[in-house]
């Protein structure tokens, strides 16, 4: 939907439970944002691959029907063109799928060239970029998902829903930000009001006072009065659509439980001889949802207080918007974007990264800060025990602390966003088991550090020279702190032909 996002029309949404609810009317730019990335990602695959693929000619024809839908999605201006746009996406999946349902696959496969695909993902990174451009709200920050409105005159209106973390880290995540971008989103989160200062850590969504549940359900006086049929209604005594209690306050009737069964209401008093144009009946409808605002519930995101909830901390995704962060830094660093620039992302990174419960005392984090915990609510300490996705974020975030990078299957060291605190002060024991699992030892000198990466040992020694010192059955010095593909290989195979890696390097934070 241009302007809106993914619509979520699968009734499969987000991974975030608390956001199920928008299944229907919801579009994600959550989904968007990675979709990005995941084009770029596997256009590069195609524009080097060089191959050719065979597919049956219905899914070609669907391919060059999105293509030609997808042309028109980067030019709209309006809401009826913002229709057309989608309905032709949709439509274009439509007569695949009926087509294969009452068919199948008629004719022999053809030939597609891998330029075709990386052009066809070129084209949809083109239609997403003007709805991300859209997203960016004049803070800084972006919105996460939106509410469409389709409206009877084949056009579609798009609301964006609340703050919410997902949005950000998503966007930070989906390389489609420039470095300036980047640090204008991460200096407006950490001045929104979505930033804890008790936590010192990000929520998912920010707190707010809830209304009562008695200041719910209630109609104002000046609704009621412009609506001729509500009016009617009331001067008859019906109270079936809108009662009044004893202190004059207005209210739909508790039976109309969704717009479905208000609409039905409609059907009976029209044909009960109450006069119901067009025109009010949409009134009403817009009237109960304004109401109610059933099209933008976002389940206990907006109603709880704990769990995902208002005010809570949820880890996994504080994890998420580390990688991000990284993963901004490091662009910034192959783009040879200014040195403040990669300062100031390295300086947000490590002030997210010491929020986490690894870098927190008990009596801050509420629990044993090394075991997995879900969430903190605004009110208590860590929650809700229990190993989380969360670990497979630190981890990668982790290896590019230490600098390892990978680039087409070549491994590299980048202490720039080392610190230089890791280092030892004093001798050290370390233990570990190599390639064969017998377990070796080794002391530590102070201004050392060491790790192993595929059970291969790394010590890093503190120097203002870069230096590389590669150990096994060939050993090799260098200034160049990168393996050879055959030395990257061999790594990576755990073949043992390597045994040992000294690094010299500088940290760079």
């Amino acid at each position: 939907v241009p302007g809106g996002g993914i619509w979520l029309n699968t009734q499969r949404p987000e991974w975030n439970d608390a956001n199920n609810a928008l299944a229907g009317w919801g579009c994600s730019l959550v989904t968007l944002f990675h979709l990005h990335r995941y084009l770029e990602f596997v256009g590069n695959l195609y524009r080097t691959s060089g191959k050719s693929y065979l597919v049956s000619p219905e899914v070609s024809v669907w391919l060059d029907e999105v293509q030609q839908a997808l042309a028109a999605c980067g030019n709209v201006s309006n809401s009826s063109e913002r229709f057309e746009a989608m309905d032709a996406l949709g439509r274009a999946a439509c007569r695949y799928r009926t087509n294969l349902y009452t068919q199948g696959l008629q004719k022999e496969p053809i030939s597609l060239d891998a330029s075709a695909l990386a052009g066809f993902c070129t084209l949809a990174c083109e239609a997403i970029q003007p709805t991300i451009q859209k997203s960016i709200r004049e803070d800084g920050l972006v919105h996460s998902y939106t509410v469409f409105h389709s409206r009877a005159n084949n056009s579609i209106d798009v609301e964006a829903l609340q703050l919410m973390l997902e949005g950000q880290v998503a966007a930070l995540a989906s390389n489609s930000l420039s470095t300036q971008d980047a640090l204008n989103l991460l200096n407006a989160l950490r001045d929104s009001s979505l930033y804890s200062n008790r936590h010192g850590s990000y929520l998912l969504y920010a707190d707010k006072r809830l209304s009562k549940f008695s200041r719910r359900n209630h109609i104002s006086p000046n609704d009621v009065v412009r609506l001729s049929l509500v009016r009617k209604l009331i001067q008859n005594e019906d109270n079936r659509l809108i009662s009044r209690n004893s202190t004059g306050q207005y209210y739909f009737n508790p039976a109309l439980v969704n717009a479905v069964e208000l609409d039905s209401l409609m059907e009976t008093l029209q044909g009960e001889g109450y006069k119901i144009t067009a025109d009010s009946r949409s009134q009403i409808l817009a009237l109960y949802e304004k109401t109610f605002k059933h099209a933008s519930f976002t389940g206990r995101s907006g109603r709880f207080f704990k769990y995902e909830g208002l005010g809570c901390v949820y880890w996994h995704i504080i994890s998420k918007l580390l990688l991000a962060v990284q993963g901004t830094f490091w662009k910034a660093v192959d783009t040879n974007a200014p040195a403040n620039s990669r300062k100031a992302l390295a300086r947000h990174y490590y002030e997210i990264r010491n929020s986490l419960g690894g870098s927190q005392p008990p009596a801050k984090y509420g629990t044993f800060p090394q075991d997995a915990y879900s969430h903190t609510p605004g009110w208590g300490g860590a929650q809700q025990p229990g190993l989380t996705g969360q670990v497979k974020e630190d981890i990668i975030c982790r290896w590019g602390e230490l600098g390892i990078r990978i680039s087409d299957g070549i491994l590299s060291i980048n202490p720039e966003l080392l610190r230089k605190s890791e280092f030892c002060q004093k001798r050290e024991p370390l233990s570990w088991y190599d390639i064969d699992g017998m377990q070796q030892s080794l002391q530590l000198s102070a201004g050392s550090l060491a790790f192993t990466y595929c059970q291969v040992l790394f010590v890093y020694h503190l120097s203002e020279t870069p230096l590389l010192i590669i150990r096994g059955k060939e050993s090799a010095e260098r200034s160049d702190l990168t393996l050879s593909c055959e030395e990257s290989s061999a790594l990576f195979g755990r073949t043992g032909a390597i045994t040992r890696i000294d690094v010299h390097l500088t940290p760079g934070v």
